[in-house]
């Protein structure tokens, strides 16, 4: 994987990317913060 790779941020993949305030693996442990 390289940084060029293009993906919508998406909560529940474990990385945080940009517009994301968090990302700990699923939305529900995302929204139990």
């Amino acid at each position: 994987l390289g940084p060029d790779i293009v993906s919508p941020p998406v909560c529940g993949n474990e990385l945080l990317e940009v517009g994301e305030e968090c990302d700990c693996g699923t939305p529900e442990n995302c929204q139990n913060e």
